[in-house]
């Protein structure tokens, strides 16, 4: 009864009115009053994060055995490409997640467009052999306004730290020509850098084997995956980035579907600039900008 009524108070009352905040106004809310108190260690975690943004119904994108703990407000379905049969065949000792859909993370082909107020994908991106390609599909299927959680981890505190990181213009041609031509050497490096396989001839062996259809594809350290997010904007992804933490050996993203036209406040803005500049100018006795005194 009593979750009934909390329920009713935020999806009621308390959202519509956070919603009609400026966005400024909207973030502060969210880091200084719905989160962990500032002092206390792990205030910046993904969990305080996934607590402040993640309401409604949405997808943890292969959650298997971690899912992400979300507050009692946000509805989650969990997506894998495997069923729970074959999951449980290759993982007998893990207690994960059963799917609720199967399909392929990077494509999502059987969720409709716009239906999702959010998406997490946790430690996932870097296993996708097109990223870009993946992350056009995640936000495809967020409502506008949506939210795409992504933790990162990040190369330098994982078994990855000696492999280089990612470069966007591999990105860019894994998305545009397709993966395909990349792909052994992904497998090869990490035979060479994370196993420490030495011999080149049982490197190859080992990196044509059909059975390896999955690993750490891409790798990024902070500044990388920032650059990356960034790289996505610039690329014609349509987000705003509103929120970055980094915890541990990941970094969090919250993406919100959307990039931000506040025309009328920039105009607002706009106003006041030049009529300070106008008010100064009278006062100083010096030309204005249009000339006048």
């Amino acid at each position: 009864m009593f979750a009934s009524i909390k329920e009713l108070l935020v999806t009621r009352v308390l959202d519509p009115l956070a919603g009609a905040l400026p966005r400024n106004v909207r973030s502060y809310c969210v880091h200084h009053a719905l989160r962990r108190e500032a002092t206390e260690v792990g205030a910046h975690d993904r969990e305080s994060l996934a607590r402040g943004y993640l309401r409604g119904a949405g997808l943890e994108v292969g959650a298997l055995n971690s899912p992400l703990p979300i507050d009692d407000l946000a509805r989650v379905s969990y997506v894998d490409f495997e069923t729970p049969e074959e999951l449980r065949r290759r993982h007998p000792n893990l207690q994960f997640k059963s799917p609720d859909i199967v399909d392929d993370g990077a494509r999502l082909a059987s969720v409709a467009d716009e239906s999702q107020d959010f998406l997490i994908a946790c430690h996932l991106i870097e296993h996708m052999e097109d990223p870009i390609g993946a992350v056009k599909n995640w936000l495809r299927v967020l409502k506008p306004g949506g939210i795409l959680f992504l933790a990162i981890p990040d190369r330098r505190f994982t078994f990855d730290f000696h492999r280089p990181a990612t470069t966007w213009e591999h990105l860019k041609r894994d998305h545009e020509e397709g993966p395909a031509w990349s792909r052994t050497a992904h497998f090869e490096e990490v035979f060479r850098k994370v196993v420490g396989v030495e011999d080149e001839e049982r490197v190859r062996r080992l990196a044509a084997d059909p059975e390896n259809r999955d690993t750490h594809f891409h790798v990024w350290s902070q500044t990388e995956m920032l650059e990356f997010v960034a790289a996505l904007r610039r690329y014609g992804l349509d987000f705003e980035v509103e929120a970055f933490c980094a915890y541990g050996n990941e970094g969090t993203f919250v993406l919100r579907k959307g990039a931000r036209e506040d025309l009328a406040s920039a105009e607002e803005s706009l106003k006041a600039v030049r009529a300070e500049f106008e008010e100064t100018s009278a006062r100083a006795g010096v030309a204005g900008p249009a000339g006048k005194r």
